[in-house]
């Protein structure tokens, strides 16, 4: 009984923000400041049947992927790297550095240089990376070192070290970290492609509906949005979980 109350945590959660959404749009009572939730699902069941919407949908998800594989990427070859003093040391140095622009910065000193096309998915990558790196690094620390010892006195492939040691030793961490980061990277997307007015983008439709004032429009886009960065995260997870219980065969 007490895991099935646990597991309906969530739902009940939402369920609890709704309540506090409905109370507070009849206590404001204007439409164009904070709709009702009625209200916004109407608008977000219209927004499912217009084709720019899906339009839009699929090329955000799309630089969405592309960064998230690029950053994830880059941050686990940095990561196997710390087994190296020197790489360790450059990648430490490299990934502070980034860590430390503003994300405003790299944004602005992007659409310099590249497209409004290229350019959200470009500062995801920058501004994610890090991130994925930390967690990445924290995971790898966690590695018994006599196991790698063992590994190297017996001349075990790297094939093998890798996949039957490594990444099940670093899985949960792994993917847990890949799971944060991947809310994160949607999110700067969105925002990316809302200050360089990229045209068929989620951050262009939601710019659209701020202009216009279309409050109930805009809260829909935000809650897809969000639904989006959970069944991602929940879906890395759930890869993390099937490693893991490989791990333990």
């Amino acid at each position: 009984m007490k895991k099935i109350a646990i597991q309906l945590i969530p739902i009940w959660t939402a369920l609890g923000i709704l309540l506090l959404w409905w109370i507070a749009s009849l206590a404001i009572r204007v439409d164009l400041i904070l709709p009702s939730p009625s209200e916004t699902f109407v608008s977000l069941a219209s927004l499912l049947t217009e084709g720019e919407f899906w339009t839009a949908l699929g090329h955000t998800l799309i630089r969405a992927s592309l960064a998230f594989t690029v950053s994830f990427a880059v941050a686990l070859l940095c990561a196997l790297g710390r087994a190296n003093a020197v790489c360790r040391r450059v990648s430490d140095c490299f990934f502070a550095f980034l860590r430390s622009v503003p994300t405003m910065s790299v944004i602005l000193l992007l659409l310099i240089f590249l497209k409004p096309s290229g350019a959200p998915q470009a500062v995801a990558a920058i501004v994610i990376c890090p991130t994925l790196y930390s967690a990445f690094s924290a995971a790898a620390d966690l590695v018994e070192p006599q196991l790698m010892e063992v590994c190297r006195l017996y001349r075990v492939k790297k094939k093998d070290v890798f996949f039957r040691f490594w990444l099940p030793s670093v899985a949960s961490g792994l993917f847990e970290g890949a799971a944060s980061g991947f809310s994160l990277n949607l999110k700067l997307v969105i925002s990316a492609e809302a200050i360089a007015h990229t045209v068929k983008s989620f951050g262009n439709l939601m710019q659209n509906a701020q202009i216009w004032l279309q409050t109930d429009r805009l809260i829909a886009l935000t809650l897809t949005a969000v639904l989006l960065g959970a069944l991602g995260e929940w879906c890395i997870r759930l890869i993390g979980r099937s490693v893991v219980r490989w791990k333990s065969r």
